[in-house]
Order: structure tokens, then sequence, then C-alpha cells
């Protein structure tokens, strides 16, 4: 069931939901800084508890795969978690990719 809403005044209880996963909403909000300003559990929920907990959990696979060391590694998430403070500013963009393996002649 689709709904649309205000999310200023959103028609939900609190407590409605387990989890909430958001994604391309501010880009499209006349008034972004205030909707963050008025639901600071999303920085926590998100930012915190998905996104960095997400990058966190890569850590061992990214390093052995030589992807990026552990320093470099630990130093981004410090700035994730910085990212969380009052005045933190947290944005991501996504990338496609393709490839094409090369064939041998």
């Amino acid at each position: 069931r689709f709904q649309q809403a205000d999310i200023f005044a959103l028609p939900f209880a609190r407590e409605s939901f387990d989890h909430v996963f958001v994604c391309f909403v501010l880009e499209h909000l006349s008034r972004p800084v205030e909707a963050l300003a008025s639901r600071p559990d999303l920085v926590d929920g998100f930012t915190r508890k998905t996104f960095t907990a997400m990058i966190e959990g890569v850590r061992e696979s990214a390093i052995e795969a030589g992807i990026t060391d552990p320093e470099a590694f630990d130093a981004g998430v410090r700035d994730l978690h910085r990212t969380t403070e009052a005045d933190g500013v947290f944005c991501y963009t996504f990338f496609k990719g393709a490839g094409e393996k090369r064939r041998r002649t």
C-alpha cells in the first residue's frame, strides 16, 4: 500500500515501525535542513546504526581484498561518526560501474 504524506507531519503513531529505510528524499524537499532538524532520530537510525554500521561490517574483507589499509579505513569510519555530531554533514553518492571481461584472442 502506498501513502503520500507531508514529511513534517507524518500520519503514523510513534513506534509504528521497527525499521524504516528512506533514500533519495532530501534532494526533493524544499526545506531539507528543516526536515533533518525536526527528526534527529534519523541521524541516529540511518547514519549511525545503518550506514556506518554497514561500512564497519566490511572492514576486514576490504582490507584483505587490498581495497584499503587499516589506517585509511579507520580514518574514514571516524569521519562517518563525525558527521553525526550537531554540526556534522552527511551525504553520499551512488556510482554505477560496468565492466567487460577481456576476451583472449
